[in-house]
């Protein structure tokens, strides 16, 4: 079908006639308005779990304590495989300054806006879903 342009519209529309909608249509749609459900959020449930998370964690953690809680020059037992990482550890040399210090500070910033952002989103589910 070719495409119609403005006059060709125009002409169309004259001889369709122009009808009035009646009062029933409207009654009609209101009343399709009125009974369509709205559709709420549900909540999703996070990707990774708390328990998940937990034992995330425990594997960075656990071995740092270990590594860091070894007296790594003092001749305790070593098993073969970490031989080649304690000799590398033990010449490591940290540089100087207050970068602990700083660490912890941008950790602690950190912990406390992952903690904020968790309380308000609870907040936000409670308050939405009451």
């Amino acid at each position: 079908m070719p495409e119609l342009n403005e006059k060709d519209l125009d002409t169309l529309f004259r001889a369709a006639g122009h009808q009035r909608a009646g009062k029933d249509l409207v009654a009609r749609v209101m009343a399709q308005v009125v009974v369509t459900p709205i559709h709420r959020a549900s909540p999703t449930p996070p990707l990774i779990g708390r328990g998940w998370w937990v034992g995330i964690t425990a594997m960075l953690v656990l071995p740092i304590l270990a590594v860091l809680s070894a007296d790594l020059t003092g001749g305790q037992y070593m098993p073969d495989i970490l031989a080649p990482l304690a000799e590398r550890l033990s010449t490591l040399r940290l540089p100087d300054g207050d970068w602990p210090m700083w660490t912890l500070g941008a950790s602690s910033v950190a912990f406390f806006l992952m903690a904020l952002d968790q309380l308000l989103g609870r907040t936000l589910h409670a308050h939405a879903s009451s």
